[in-house]
């Protein structure tokens, strides 16, 4: 639990909505004795923001005002859902409670008066990139969601734009192939969020759910893909019981899939043959390549390929598994290690990956001791 002597509020100034050719913006700025950061939204479709836009910027505001030196958000210019204000209270608890370095605020915000319209009775859109478990809930949802939902800013930068004119034609094809439209939106809130929290650590859920309340009016929410599964005991920005409580009475967020592994997604993948032609994993993208086949997440994506008896089809790759570039990974946290971890445990009990399985069990020891976690023996 953190303490302060002097009072630092953090207050949140919501922008109004400007127009420019085809397209919307908005958004809201950061500002506190010591910080003020602008974040900006570019949207095609704005309808969802006139009643959105406060409630968007609650989760990664009380995200950053509890990770932050603040002990007090508040929201300026809009009203924020009493549904959401009262599940924010349990968010706080929540992540005060599992996030060591968090720490409870004061958040303040003027409360909507009117009712949405019951969420329920709306489709809604899943988050999608490209990545197994988007895919492996874009699949699974495919006939009771009503689109898909890219955000250029959170996997790609902005300003990359090469890269994103790779991807999005991409993410395209595998939308018209489920019949589905696909939404884009891109911002900058990533930059505001990476201040004080780290992205797959702490801050990309928040940021998921923010999307959710910037939807066109007809949508009913938001579905974001589980990262991780009931075997794996994880304390990430995105959870199961986190997610939802993002949700409004006109937005719903719904976190999809924590029950089943990443290696049986990629197995109910192979159903749908382009999924496999266009995945995508990668978060290096040297020289912009759509998959490097060499970072961490690459090689583990190969491995579980592999396993599952799929190598052959998945075109995005544009080389093998490489058992040398195995060995020499370095984990960036102890998520990544859960991940290794439950990879080893699913090698160990097939002796056809016997070599694999020691090059793992190795890297993992050596992982173990780079990132200080408990003793285990792997070999």
């Amino acid at each position: 639990m953190k303490f302060f002597t002097q009072k630092n509020r953090l207050t949140v100034r919501l922008a109004p909505l400007t127009r420019s050719g085809d397209e919307w913006a908005s958004g809201w700025c950061y500002q506190s004795d010591t910080w003020c950061r602008n974040v900006t939204f570019q949207i095609k479709d704005p309808s969802g923001i006139a009643d959105g836009l406060a409630n968007a910027a609650l989760p990664p505001s009380l995200l950053i005002g509890m990770l932050g030196p603040f002990e007090e958000v508040r929201i300026q210019g809009g009203a924020v859902c009493p549904r959401l204000y009262q599940n924010s209270q349990q968010a706080m608890a929540l992540m005060a409670d599992r996030f060591e370095e968090a720490h409870a605020v004061k958040f303040k915000a003027s409360l909507q008066r009117k009712s949405a319209a019951h969420p329920e009775k709306k489709a809604c859109v899943v988050c999608f990139t490209g990545g197994v478990d988007s895919l492996f809930s874009a699949w699974t949802l495919r006939d009771q969601c009503q689109g898909l939902l890219y955000v250029h800013g959170f996997d790609i930068p902005q300003d990359n734009l090469d890269l994103f004119h790779k991807v999005l034609p991409r993410l395209q094809m595998l939308a018209a192939d489920l019949g589905l439209p696909i939404y884009t939106l891109s911002t900058d809130l990533r930059l505001a969020t990476d201040c004080y929290g780290p992205w797959g650590k702490r801050a990309f859920g928040s940021a998921l759910a923010s999307m959710a309340h910037l939807l066109p009016a007809h949508l009913g929410g938001l579905v974001i893909p589980a990262s991780y599964d009931l075997n794996i005991c994880e304390v990430a920005g995105s959870m199961h019981d986190l997610d939802p409580l993002w949700s409004s009475a006109g937005s719903r967020v719904i976190h999809h899939g924590v029950e089943t592994s990443r290696l049986d997604k990629i197995r109910q993948l192979a159903e749908w043959p382009l999924a496999l032609k266009h995945l995508r994993v990668c978060w290096k993208n040297p020289e912009n390549a759509y998959n490097c086949g060499h970072c961490e997440k690459c090689l583990r994506t190969l491995i579980l390929l592999e396993m599952a008896g799929l190598s052959g089809r998945v075109e995005s790759f544009d080389s093998a598994l490489d058992m040398d570039a195995v060995a020499e990974v370095e984990m960036a946290s102890s998520l990544v290690y859960l991940h290794w971890q439950q990879i080893h445990h699913m090698l160990e009990k097939n002796r056809q990956y016997d070599t694999l399985r020691r090059s793992v069990g190795l890297m993992l020891d050596r992982n173990r001791a780079r990132l200080g976690l408990l003793e285990a023996n792997h070999s």
